[in-house]
Parts: structure tokens; sequence; C-alpha cells
């Protein structure tokens, strides 16, 4: 098989996958990836999508908002994705390092006191009253005639946090859509330990880049589940025959032949001829290949030219060749974007949507809206969470229709 080579980010993350979500593949017995938590993998894949999708389209600009992830629960048996505003006047969690991680936004003097607490200290309780501020002060419109506000601090200590968690519990992660403003901004429930989310999570800047890394990861194995294949990849680049672009989502069936080969004795041509490759690419769109015009030939207001990066659009064209050319059984390349790419240069256009075996497509178009502009307007009216659940889970079978429909193929 070609040598290709991983993210070492990405080979570490693979104890904790096998330990919590999925079962690993193994091309010498020819038994395939197995999702054992399918629930629990498309929990940590929402996370990444609502990072990703939230993200990317509102800082593409400047950046407007920060994600955080809490814990939720006395244990911390799940977790809130709460998104908030770089400049919000809430009290947002994470806001001093502007760290993805936020394990402090619950804790309170109770849970640090080595004795009992005074009666100011239980009055002037961080948590409670950063709750009850953030409800007051979410919007100057809002209604909050009918909501459900936290119990006295004093009733709190009393029960020793058990009405705090039960109050969240029914009210934030219920009803994220209403009471978001309390973690600051939206919120996104993740029904997932928060222990394993901070350390599937460590290290990981809080930006698309990033997010989009571990969503695409995701992604991989929903589509290596339904496709049967023993290999593939995520962020991976081809070393062996021909250095690649990065590619996001890679599956490689080589017919029992699982050895990264250097070079051939009967040549790459005669190597590959019963092998077969699937590629996704997943972007919510690039920057402009010359931003003076938006990289259209022919604009009359010229600035110097942005590098494009290993992500452009052309090069995700250019893989494609290089593999066909190459002699493969089968090569299926498939582009998704959130929404149709204004800033994507005409003939790159051209050539993208003209490619005989180039498959080009919107989620937008799949579903049937208009995903970016929604997310556009999410800071004055908010997308409700289960709106962005029903995206992503369109996003999924999109991608395992594409691992079924390769498996036919094959077959």
């Amino acid at each position: 098989m070609l040598r290709f080579d991983h993210d070492d980010d990405y080979l570490a993350r693979w104890a904790l996958v096998e330990q919590h979500f999925c079962s690993k593949p193994n091309s010498r017995k020819r038994t395939p990836l197995v999702i054992r938590d399918y629930e629990g993998l498309r929990e940590l894949s929402f996370l990444f999508f609502t990072g990703w999708l939230f993200c990317g389209v509102l800082n593409s600009e400047k950046d407007l908002v920060r994600p955080a992830i809490l814990p939720m629960g006395k244990e911390s048996e799940s977790s809130i994705l709460a998104l908030y505003e770089r400049t919000t006047h809430l009290a947002a969690p994470a806001r001093r390092g502007a760290s993805l991680l936020d394990p402090d936004y619950f804790i309170c003097p109770l849970d640090r006191a080595s004795g009992p607490l005074s009666d100011t200290e239980k009055h002037l309780c961080p948590v409670v009253n950063k709750l009850r501020y953030n409800l007051a002060h979410a919007r100057e419109e809002w209604d909050v005639s009918g909501l459900v506000e936290p119990s006295k601090t004093q009733e709190c200590c009393s029960s020793r946090k058990e009405l705090l968690w039960s109050y969240l519990a029914r009210t934030v992660y219920v009803e994220p859509d209403l009471y978001g403003p309390m973690v600051g901004g939206s919120a996104f429930p993740i029904n997932l330990r928060y222990e394993i989310l901070s350390n599937y999570t460590t290290g990981v800047e809080p930006g698309t880049k990033d997010f989009g890394t571990l969503l695409e990861e995701t992604l991989l194995w929903f589509a290596m589940a339904k496709s049967g294949v023993m290999i593939g990849g995520s962020h991976v680049t081809i070393e062996k025959p021909f250095q690649s672009n990065e590619i996001d989502i890679l599956l490689y069936e080589c017919a029992g032949d699982s050895k990264a080969m250097t070079d051939p004795p009967d040549g790459w041509e005669k190597h590959v001829e019963n092998h077969a490759v699937c590629v996704i690419e997943l972007t919510i769109g690039h920057q402009p290949e010359s931003p003076g015009d938006a990289g259209e030939a022919g604009g009359s207001q010229r600035g110097p030219r942005r590098a494009e990066g290993n992500d452009a659009a052309k090069n995700k064209l250019i893989n494609f060749l290089a593999f066909r050319s190459l002699g493969f059984k089968r090569v299926e390349f498939h582009y998704v974007y959130v929404n149709p790419d204004s800033s994507m240069a005409g003939a790159t256009r051209q050539a993208i949507e003209n490619t005989e075996g180039f498959r080009y497509s919107y989620l937008s178009s799949i579903l049937g809206e208009d995903v970016r502009a929604a997310v556009l307007n999410h800071r004055d009216s908010r997308v409700p969470v289960q709106t962005v659940q029903r995206w992503h889970e369109a996003l999924i079978k999109e991608v395992e229709t594409i691992g079924e429909d390769f498996a036919r193929k094959l077959a």
C-alpha cells in the first residue's frame, strides 16, 4: 500500500477511542472498525461539529465567540459546551485564559471549605449569584417571568449543592435554548463525562482548525464502520510514491496487502491496480485566493496575494488527479462545503465542479437550508440546539452513505 503519515496527536488519541468508543480495525485478521458506543461517539462528534461550525463561521473575520467545556453534575457525569462572546458582559467561563476547559465554573466555597461556612460566605456564593446575574442580564428584551430561578444560597449550601445540580439538570441541560445565558452565552449539552472530554482535548487550542481536525476523526470512524475497510486515516499526507497535500478523511482498500511500500519491485501502477481509495474533504470555506478581488480574475482592487496554504481548494483537486493518475482500481473524492464558497477563484470552481469523479456538495443543499446564514445570525437569533443536532446528524449520514457506497462498489 501507499506510505502515508498520520498526525502524532491523532495516534495518541486512539487509546481513549479504544477505551470508550471503538474497536480498532486489524487488517491482518480482516476485522473492521466497530463502533461499540454509537451514541457516545455521536456526542463527541457533535461537540466538535458545533465548535467547528460556529467558531469557523463567526470568527472568519475577527475573534467574536469562544468555546468552553464545563462539567455538569455532582460527579461530572455530563458536560456543557458553552459558546460565549469574547466581549460579553455576562459571567462567562474561561475568560481569563481563554482556555477550552473550565472545571471550576460551578465550584463554590463549599467545595473548598475545610469547616462550616459563615452566613456571609453563603450569601455571597459566587455560583448561585453568577447564575442569577446572567439570567437577569442576558438581554434587555428577555422575558424572565416564566423562568425558574435557583434556590437561595443558604438552601443550596444546606443541601451540599444537591439543589444546585438538580436545578442545572432540569434547566440549562434540558432547556439549553432558554437557559443558555446562565453559562455566559449559548449552551450545548454533551452527554459524556467531563473527564473523557478533558483528557481527549488536552492541548487543543479552541480554534476552528483544531475543532475541524477532531471532527474529521470522528467522521472517519463513522465512515470506516459503514465501509468495512481495514485502513483509514484522518488529516494524513501521502509520503510515497508522491507527496500529497493534507487529506481530511481517507478510506483505503488494498486487498489484504497492508504493508506500506517504499518502492514496490513491479512499480507503483502494478502495485495499486487492485487498490481503491475514498477521500472525504470537509470545509467551512477558504480564504480568498487573492484578497483584493476575492479570487476572481480581472478584479479592479488588487492587493498582495495571500498564501493559499495546504488546505486550499485547488490542492484537493491536485490530490484527486495524483491518485487517479497512479492507476488505482477505484478513486473516489467527496468535497463537502457548508455553503457555496464565493471566495473560490472562477477557474478553480470550474475545474472542481466539472472534473469527472470529483464530487462537490454543500451541507446547506443536503439540508435544504442556509446553514451559514443561520450561524451568522446566531448572536441576534439563537440557533436552537435541536437544529444544530439535526445538521450534525445529516453530516454523519452523509459520510456513512459515502462509506456504504464505497463498499458496495468494491464488492
